[in-house]
């Protein structure tokens, strides 16, 4: 007997600032990766991907079947400018009213330093919201060690120090932590 298909919500918030300009190459390919596995689910995926830095908070996918997604290349991910990373955290929730069950997970290796719409306080009560009414898991990788105090100004609790020099490793262990998502509804990351 064949288990029924399960929907998932899957949003991701990927750096696009200008300090990731080093880790480029490693960053399309890590994520090339994680989406060919993500591909091959049998459940219903639905992605959301926001890239941003403090020029553009590009919605590049909202609630497109995983399928559909294409991969990054050089000229579709092009790191520059700074790290308005309230506002893309921000910007992106506001797309969502009631949307349940949902892994929100924010890559960066930068400090918010140019957000203009939203603060720490107020996208901390819309993390908040979104844990208690509607189920939402937040998964934060960071850079560097003070990204977690960027995580809990915002009330993350999940929040791992990634190798911003291992990228394809990161993107691995992100795999794995969706796949235990999907069959558990928890976070982990290893």
């Amino acid at each position: 007997m064949r288990k029924a298909k399960k929907e998932i919500n899957v949003v991701f918030l990927l750096d696009q600032t200008g300090s990731m300009f080093a880790i480029r190459d490693d960053t399309i390919g890590g994520f090339n990766s994680f989406l060919e596995e993500q591909q091959k689910s049998e459940n219903e995926i639905n992605f959301w991907m926001t890239l941003f830095n403090s020029a553009k908070i590009d919605k590049r996918y909202v609630k497109e079947n995983i399928n559909n997604v294409k991969s990054l290349n050089v000229q579709t991910y092009v790191p520059t400018n700074s790290t308005p990373l309230w506002d893309a955290i921000g910007n992106t929730m506001q797309e969502f009213s009631d949307e349940k069950d949902v892994m929100f997970i924010v890559l960066t290796d930068g400090e918010e330093n140019s957000s203009t719409e939203f603060n720490s306080d107020t996208v901390n009560k819309m993390v908040e919201e979104k844990e208690k009414k509607f189920n939402w898991k937040f998964l934060y990788l960071g850079a560097d060690i003070k990204d977690f105090a960027n995580a809990t100004k915002i009330g993350l609790k999940n929040v791992f120090t990634v190798n911003k020099n291992n990228m394809i490793q990161t993107f691995t262990s992100l795999n794995r932590s969706v796949n235990h998502y999907v069959s558990t509804g928890k976070i982990k990351y290893k």
